[in-house]
């Protein structure tokens, strides 16, 4: 089977072999010495730009002025004037109304060709017609022995290159067969209307007709179909009766699709037909087509893709795509992140590999900086001079550690790229990008693709030298928009076909290839015929007749259906889509219909199967389980839902399938575990492997772990997020839009705008007023990093501002009635009272019971000293930016933050006795202020408090991290939800021991502490 073949040349001595057009203009231009030079797709786009260029100097652009600077419109202009090269135009010809042109589109083409002839160059259309030009132009010396033979396939064409060709082949001494189809019958007269001008030319020239029988060895129903298919008036009682060698498949759109394709392939390999027997023929290349092809590929079938696939899809070119926009875009760090996950980004640096790459974007993700190289370093540096109170000392160290790594592979990437943005002559951008394209280790896997890249781009580089622009310097924007329509216009490098495999083309490739079998995929409504040979008769009045131009575009359309229908000798099978990927059902095509319709019933009833759905699991088609994972699928489905095991087994006695089926086992157990109604086991969290608990028991063990309170509150809160966040230590990712709100860092900035205002309010020596101590403090605060930010952040700086200053302003209000319902006025001592990290004055805080001892630490926002009738006493206060904790949740101990604080502050700072503890509470900065919890009986309840604690504890070093979260409706926003499975372990009504709980009252300001209430704990709370 021959692709894109043209004529056949069978040589004498010393003639090469010539099987398609352009081998021919190729061969004559070898053979002449002063050739013009071929250019490839970038020089010639080079070329069509200068000339668009100069046009659109001279100011004769005119209507399409705004039109060039669209891709779309480029391509369309280009493509217009490749068909005016190849038809030899001339303004003062005679354009149809679809040819003509407007005065600007005649000025780029008549300046490109100009460019062209003072290059000395040509592309491949004007290469057909100067080497046309040439061959005619050889005197007879030049011509071949005697005894050539020369053979034009399918010759239809209308280009004058060709037919020139074929007349100087005519007048030497060789023998010259041409192939038409033609078949001259009135009732078929509009089908071969297409090529009827052109036998009468041949016959002109002295050729002599020959008709040919069809081939008698043909199954009966495709000589039928060549007969009777398109008549002017076929009786109902002429309709074809036999469809053997003739099949009709219609199904789902998507992968359905593919496996109908494939369970057909693998049928005809089963029958014994060899697979380069097998040509798939596409009404054009679309991802069904790409889809189709994947299946059969998946199915086992060797399966040659000769689809035309740009560079830019090619995964080194798309990478590199990526890299080029990064210092355009000001460093978006969402682009960043995708680039440093882009596995084809291997660059050689120290400590950085693949899994290196993921974890850096990983931690890119989480800083709050949205773009700018400087911004993304500086949050970094910040992020590594904080410490976490949520971790220990190790994880701390291996925190800083990362933050160091990531600080070091993007200061490197920002030193590839950033130099990258600035203007330099076309060639030097070329360099530079292929040094960076090395330097970030792209290509490694296939270099293949950039190799083309850098060939197109050197290409261009000559050309532009060529026409004096060489030297002339390009933007870096400006060059990366060429470099993307370059990548889209050049296609990628295909791999030559393999012997024994599958052949793929499109309709218009298919002229002169015979396959035994020939499928015809993807017949929906406008592949067969096209729109385009169609739009004109639906364009025209009632009584009008068609142009004669318009019938001919519709006869070639007969005639190429025909065509790919006859070019297979034993059978031909025609799929199309029945729904598409919705559910919504499709039309067929236009011809597909008229070939059914000429069936008879029984004829069709025999070869049409059409489907609209298929089970997912295919339980109704097993047959359609093609590939190794639909076998899997069908066979776990028989076994599941129809008891019929046998598959199963026969699969999992088979290495290939045997892993993904334990897996899937696996899987399944897990979630039957889960649905029963008895206690936690493993699958829900709790670990029982004796050696992980003995792992787990020594991570948070008094000599390796300094808990902190807000950890404990966590596995009160949720026992499985814990685990996920202490002790995998799975890294959540956060979606925050660019304008959307940190509320954790406007939490961090309110408190030190706080400690910073209550700081100079006792350090006042002057009379100045609150609002300007506190203006000055939120000055002195939100000023630190004004230099960093870029003009986006400065002006989401300045509605933060706005925000800030309302929540200050009620937090001077909160204060006024704070200091009037205390017995005395509240003097602050201490704010952000760190103890038990190495970068605080103050040590860990010990909690022991009986021989246990439990190691804490914290950072508590503020303390105050109050002077009442009994004393000194000290309150400790927690800042809210948001909704504060209830009191409830500190009474029943699933908040152990204040009064475990409460405790470090009797312990680290008054352990005489002399100031004892008043009332802890929360300040809620958007609510009503400071809420007291006092505890009435203090000792009971730290005595409560500590049992608790280690109750916590020792369940958490025993191994127990359920899925148990306290509130419900916690799927919706909690960041492990993804992995828990909380609705099957809801939907079992599990349960666990809480253990001790705490107990305080509440008081408001002049009232009387009120006596709670009993409740009834529910399920959830239990």
């Amino acid at each position: 089977m021959i692709r894109e073949l043209a004529l056949r040349s069978t040589p004498g001595d010393g003639e090469p072999r010539v099987r398609c057009w352009s081998d021919l203009w190729r061969w004559v231009a070898s053979t002449v010495r002063n050739r013009p030079v071929l250019l490839s797709e970038a020089s010639a786009a080079a070329v069509f730009d200068q000339a668009v260029r100069d046009v659109e100097a001279d100011g004769r652009l005119g209507a399409v002025a705004d039109l060039v600077a669209w891709p779309g419109y480029r391509r369309r202009l280009r493509k217009r004037l490749h068909d005016w090269t190849v038809a030899e135009q001339r303004r003062d010809d005679e354009p149809t109304a679809d040819e003509a042109a407007s005065t600007a589109e005649w000025a780029v083409f008549e300046r490109y060709r100009q460019l062209l002839t003072d290059l000395d160059a040509e592309d491949e259309a004007g290469l057909s017609v100067w080497a046309s030009h040439r061959l005619r132009e050889r005197n007879a010396r030049a011509s071949t022995a005697d005894g050539d033979r020369l053979v034009f396939l399918d010759f239809e064409s209308r280009d004058r290159s060709h037919w020139r060709v074929l007349s100087d082949v005519l007048e030497r001494p060789r023998s010259v067969d041409v192939t038409l189809a033609y078949y001259d019958d009135p009732a078929l007269a509009e089908v071969y209307l297409a090529t009827g001008s052109t036998r009468e030319r041949l016959l002109e020239l002295g050729l002599v007709e020959t008709p040919l029988p069809s081939n008698p060895s043909r199954p009966p129903g495709l000589r039928a179909v060549d007969e009777a298919l398109f008549r002017d008036a076929t009786p109902r009682d002429a309709r074809i009766e036999s469809s053997e060698g003739l099949a009709v498949w219609g199904g789902p759109d998507g992968e359905d699709f593919g496996r109908l394709v494939a369970r057909e392939v693998r049928a005809l390999c089963g029958q014994g037909v060899e697979p380069d027997e097998i040509l798939i023929v596409f009404p054009r290349w679309s991802d069904q087509a790409e889809i189709v092809c994947e299946v059969v590929r998946k199915a086992g079938a060797p399966i040659h893709d000769a689809s035309p696939r740009a560079l830019d899809v090619e995964p080194s070119i798309a990478a590199l795509l990526q890299a080029v926009r990064i210092p355009l875009e000001d460093w978006e760090t969402e682009l960043v992140v995708r680039f440093l996950r882009n596995g084809q980004v291997r660059p050689d640096w120290e400590r950085v590999d693949r899994l290196a790459l993921a974890e850096v974007a990983s931690i890119l993700r989480e800083t709050p900086v949205f773009r700018g190289s400087r911004q993304i370093l500086s949050a970094l540096e910040r992020a590594m001079g904080r410490t976490d109170e949520k971790d220990d000392q190790a994880r701390e160290e291996r925190r800083m550690d990362r933050l160091s790594k990531a600080h070091e592979v993007l200061k490197s990437l920002i030193g590839v790229l950033d130099p990258l943005n600035q203007s330099r002559p076309w060639s030097e951008h070329a360099s530079a990008l292929r040094l960076a394209a090395g330097t970030l280790g792209l290509g490694t896997r296939d270099g293949r693709a950039l190799e083309t890249l850098w060939d197109a781009l050197e290409d261009r580089a000559e050309v532009l030298e060529k026409l004096g622009r060489g030297a002339e310097t390009v933007s870096w924007s400006e060059f990366v928009d060429k470099l993307a329509s370059v990548t889209a216009e050049t296609l990628s490098p295909r791999s030559a076909s393999t012997p024994g495999s599958i052949r793929t083309a499109v309709v218009e490739e298919v002229a002169g290839c015979r396959a035994s079998h020939v499928l015809l995929v993807g017949l929906v409504e406008g592949s067969f015929p096209r729109r385009s040979a169609v739009q004109r008769f639906l364009e025209l009045r009632p009584g009008d007749e068609p142009s004669p131009s318009a019938r001919s575009a519709y006869a070639r359309e007969t005639l190429r259906f025909l065509q790919t229908l006859g070019s297979a000798d034993r059978g031909v099978l025609l799929f199309y889509p029945t729904t598409d990927a919705k559910g919504q059902p499709l039309l067929r095509a236009g011809f597909l219909d008229d070939l059914l319709g000429a069936l008879s019933s029984s004829a069709e009833s025999a070869c049409h199967r059409s489907y609209a759905r298929f089970h997912p699991a295919l339980l109704d088609r097993e047959d359609l389980a093609v590939t190794p994972a639909d076998v899997r699928v069908l066979a776990s489905a028989l076994a599941g839902e129809e008891g019929r095991l046998a598959k199963l087994r026969s699969l999992a006695g088979d290495p290939a399938h045997r892993i993904v089926l334990e897996g899937a086992a696996a899987a399944l157990s897990a979630l039957e575990r889960r649905r029963r109604g008895t206690p936690y086991s493993e699958f829900e969290g709790l670990i029982s492997d004796p050696a992980a608990v003995a792992s787990i028991a020594r991570s948070f063990s008094p000599e390796t772990h300094t808990f902190s309170p807000s950890q404990l509150e966590t596995y009160l809160s949720c026992p499985f997020q814990f685990f996920s966040r202490h002790v995998l230590h799975l890294k959540p990712i956060e979606e925050r839009d660019e304008l959307a709100e940190d509320y954790t860092e406007r939490g961090s900035r309110l408190h030190d705008i706080l400690e910073e205002f209550e700081k100079r309010k006792a350090e006042a020596v002057d009379e100045r007023s609150d609002e300007q101590l506190l203006v000055a403090a939120i000055d002195k605060v939100l000023s630190r990093e004004l230099v960093e930010l870029s003009e986006l952040d400065l002006g989401l700086r300045e509605l933060e501002y706005g925000q800030i200053q309302r929540i200050i302003n009620q937090y001077a209000r909160q204060r006024s009635a704070y200091e009037s319902d205390a017995p005395s006025s509240p003097v602050p001592q201490w704010f952000e009272f760190g103890f038990g990290d190495p970068d605080t004055d103050h040590p860990d805080f010990k909690l022991s019971l009986g021989a246990e001892i439990v190691k804490l630490r914290g950072r508590i926002d503020r303390i105050d000293r109050i002077e009442t009738e009994a004393g000194p006493k000290f309150r400790v206060i927690d800042y809210k930016s948001g909704t504060p904790p209830s009191s409830k949740e500190v009474a029943d101990g699933r908040m152990l933050q204040l009064p475990l604080y409460a405790m470090a502050v009797e312990k680290l700072l008054f352990e005489s006795g002399d100031v004892g503890l008043l009332d802890v509470g929360y300040w809620g900065l958007k609510d009503k202020g400071y809420k007291p919890i006092v505890f009435q009986e203090w000792e009971e309840v730290r005595h409560t408090l500590v049992e608790r604690v280690f109750h916590v504890i020792g369940q958490l070093r025993s191994g127990e991290f359920v899925v148990d979260p306290r509130k419900d409706g916690c799927e919706t926003y909690c960041e492990y939800r993804g992995v828990c499975r909380i609705r099957q372990v809801r939907a079992a009504a599990k349960s666990r021991d809480v253990g001790p709980t705490v107990s305080a009252e509440t008081t408001v300001a002049g009232r009387k502490p009120r006596t709670p209430r009993k409740t009834k704990k529910t399920t959830d709370e239990t």
